[in-house]
């Protein structure tokens, strides 16, 4: 529940309108909110929008990005109408091999899908999801079953189109970015 119900699009604007999108949620921390997403969905000389299930649309700017670990955030200015703010409480247990974990994101034209995918290898940096994914779902944040943010949807492995020659994604495999104590920076 606390997947979808955070969930939000992160909609990439520029003067003649919207370009792209990715997806994130929203948390609340001692009284701030902000959007975790995956910093390859941002940049920070590009302008966003977070847009809820109910087309809602909040203004927003990037005040954090980690490229190396792919993760960034995003402060909020604005009312949700509609989406609900989780408390970030994170799962620091490093083996997290055959758990159950849930997604929400905005895969391609799809508008706040929810996921459900189970952890085939994990370490402190790094999760490797048997789920499905395909291009929109970046920046979704993954939760336990005890809804404890787990990482960050970061990439989907592709793979060789033997009819084509081109590369296709793999969508039964997603990475995920482990997600531990933000920096008291932030």
């Amino acid at each position: 529940n606390r997947s979808y119900a955070s969930s939000v699009k992160v909609v990439v604007m520029t003067d003649d309108g919207p370009i792209g999108h990715g997806s994130g949620n929203l948390f609340n921390y001692y009284n701030e909110f902000f959007v975790i997403t995956a910093a390859h969905v941002v940049n920070e000389n590009l302008n966003y929008l977070l847009q809820e299930g109910d087309g809602n649309v909040v203004s927003c700017r990037v005040i954090y990005r980690d490229i190396g670990n792919d993760i960034a955030i995003i402060k909020p200015y604005g009312e949700f109408l509609s989406t609900i703010s989780s408390p970030y409480l994170v799962n620091m247990q490093k083996d997290l091999i055959a758990k159950e974990v849930y997604y929400a994101g905005n895969p391609g034209d799809l508008s706040h899908v929810a996921i459900r995918g189970w952890i085939a290898e994990s370490n402190r940096n790094r999760i490797i999801m048997q789920s499905f994914a395909w291009p929109g779902s970046s920046g979704s944040v993954v939760f336990d079953a005890a809804g404890r943010v787990v990482g960050v949807v970061n990439a989907i492995p592709l793979v060789p189109n033997f009819y084509e020659g081109t590369m296709m994604p793999m969508s039964q495999i997603v990475m995920v970015q482990r997600l531990e104590v933000l920096p008291r920076k932030t």
